[in-house]
């Protein structure tokens, strides 16, 4: 009969039996049968055994074959910086191929004449002497140019003559 029981009769069922069986051996001047079992014939703790086995490896596993995915926001804090390398071109046409860092450039010629006297020395390798002479600049940035004290200069020959004062020098006057 007891196997007619469902889950949650069968349950009350058993811990019915055993709180009367455990009122029973707890009343006092009663004389019990020391060597029976309490539970011989329940198999109640069974079943819970087996269920929470049961539940922590059903747990187990879907630890482990449960895929996880993380995802996180961070808000950017600063602004990132992207190197590119430009390519300055001469040609009149652009192309459709050209991409965003290819650069049309104009040729521009300008010629712009100076005359300011400052004196250098130095050492002349053949004669080993002191060699002087007067060396022209040519500025062809847009920004006055500024040289101090022993400055060293080289011509196309390779004789090197180095400042003896400060020299300034003008910007360049645009052709445009």
């Amino acid at each position: 009969m007891r196997y007619n029981f469902t889950f949650l009769e069968y349950l009350l069922y058993e811990v019915k039996k055993i709180s009367q069986k455990s009122f029973f051996f707890f009343k006092k001047r009663v004389k019990t049968y020391k060597n029976k079992k309490m539970i011989e014939d329940s198999n109640f703790f069974l079943l819970i055994f087996g269920l929470v086995i049961s539940l922590s490896l059903l747990s187990f596993i879907f630890y482990f074959a449960v895929s996880k995915t993380y995802i996180y926001i961070n808000p950017e804090l600063g602004v990132k910086t992207v190197s590119r390398n430009i390519i300055y071109s001469m040609q009149n046409d652009s192309s459709l191929l050209d991409g965003k860092n290819v650069i049309q450039t104009r040729n521009i010629t300008a010629e712009d004449s100076l005359d300011y006297t400052f004196n250098v020395s130095t050492i002349d390798k053949k004669s080993t002497k002191n060699a002087y002479g007067s060396v022209e600049i040519y500025n062809e940035l847009r920004q006055e140019q500024i040289f101090k004290p022993n400055t060293r200069f080289v011509t196309d020959s390779g004789l090197v003559f180095r400042s003896s004062e400060w020299a300034k020098v003008p910007p360049a006057t645009s052709a445009s």
